[in-house]
């Protein structure tokens, strides 16, 4: 019986300072709210201690109805999140949602019902694709995707036209889809460290693009139609292809885009 009640006691301290921990760490998301009610930031900047996922869940479930209302921006990276919390998804005024450096391998479909996002930061995660609702995000435009295993680039992102930057590199991308030239507004892509062979000549329909990173990957030559983005492309950064390109095709890409800063 004595040590039973050892045991109990062991448990109770254990309990308790679990207890303690999580009200410490909800003080704090309670005064960040009070400053900032439109910002929640879970973020190890902002809160320094470790948070599980389920800590996260259990936070994010505590905030009233009018806090969840107004909130604007939510920010939750480096928590080795496997898939987001089921009641950011309530969360239908977001605007910026930031989840990069997790772990997510998949999103919900009920993504779709934050219509009104802006801004959304998957940066560093285990993505291989996204659910269809995603195409729903039709006010983005920002989409950060880069440091995950996408093949290709999911079909969910030609419907989002409002979109000025995309960032893919650092994926696993092998062609590019001829929709690309649904994103009319786009002004800045990032294509990097990936394994594309050739762009399709749709992309001369990207009249806002001001920048092209398409380095380590394995292009050979671009479409002829490129040319018809000389007027506003300001930089073009096509090191590291394989194989290079040879001196003579870069002569030609200059004289097709004359006043483009081409990286070679």
């Amino acid at each position: 019986m004595q040590r039973i009640g050892i045991y109990l006691v062991v448990f109770y301290c254990i309990h308790a300072d679990a207890i303690s921990r999580l009200e410490l760490i909800e003080q704090k998301v309670r005064e960040q709210l009070r400053r900032h009610p439109e910002q929640l930031n879970l973020s190890p900047e902002f809160i320094e201690e470790e948070l599980t996922p389920q800590d996260i869940t259990l936070i994010l479930s505590q905030l009233s109805p009018q806090q969840q209302r107004s909130l604007h921006d939510l920010i939750i990276n480096y928590r080795h999140l496997r898939d987001i919390p089921f009641v950011v998804f309530n969360f239908i005024e977001l605007r910026i949602l930031d989840l990069s450096h997790n772990n997510l391998i998949f999103m919900a479909p009920e993504i779709g019902k934050l219509t009104n996002l802006e801004f959304v930061n998957l940066d560093d995660n285990e993505l291989v694709d996204l659910p269809p609702t995603f195409k729903k995000l039709t006010h983005l435009n920002c989409l950060i995707l880069s440091n995950n295993f996408l093949e290709r680039i999911p079909d969910e992102i030609f419907h989002l036209t409002n979109l000025h930057t995309l960032w893919l590199y650092r994926n696993r991308i092998h062609r590019v889809s001829r929709r690309i030239g649904n994103l009319v507004n786009l002004r800045s892509l990032y294509l990097s460290e990936n394994d594309i062979q050739r762009l399709p000549k749709e992309i001369f329909k990207l009249r806002h693009l001001t920048v092209l990173l398409i380095y380590d990957n394995k292009l050979q030559k671009f479409p002829i139609e490129i040319g018809r983005l000389a007027t506003h492309l300001s930089l073009l950064d096509v090191t590291e292809n394989e194989p290079p390109f040879s001196d003579m095709y870069k002569k030609e890409l200059c004289s097709i885009l004359p006043t483009t800063s081409i990286v070679f």
